[in-house]
C-alpha cells in the first residue's frame, strides 16, 4: 500500500484533514463534522458524524467515514473495493 501504485509514500508522505466547521447533531454529543481530506495532493470535502464522550482529563471522539480510493488516485486498476470506510478513535486531552 506504501507504493507509487497506491499511496505512493515516497512522494505523498502525509494524508491532512483540514475542519472547516463543526455542527450539532439531534442528539447529545453528536456533532457533524466538515473540512477538506487530501491524499496524494488531491483535495475533496467530506462530511461525518461523530459521537464526543467525556472522558476524565478529557474526550473521546469516535466516528468513519467512507471515501472512493479512486477519487484520490489510490490503487490503479487494482481490484480492491473503491469505496473505503476510515474509522476514527481519537482522545482529545484539555490543554
Amino acid at each position: 500500500m506504501k507504493g507509487e501504485g497506491y499511496f505512493d509514500i515516497v512522494n505523498y508522505p502525509d494524508i491532512h484533514f483540514i475542519s472547516t466547521g463543526i455542527t450539532a447533531g439531534a442528539n447529545k454529543g453528536t456533532y457533524l463534522l466538515t473540512g477538506r481530506l487530501t491524499i496524494k495532493n488531491i483535495v475533496r470535502e467530506i462530511k461525518f458524524p461523530f459521537v464526543a464522550t467525556a472522558d476524565g482529563e478529557g474526550y473521546v471522539l469516535k466516528g468513519s467515514f467512507k471515501i472512493k480510493r479512486k477519487d484520490f488516485n489510490v490503487g490503479g486498476t487494482s481490484t480492491i473495493a473503491d469505496e473505503l470506510e476510515v474509522l476514527l478513535d481519537v482522545q482529545a486531552k484539555k490543554a
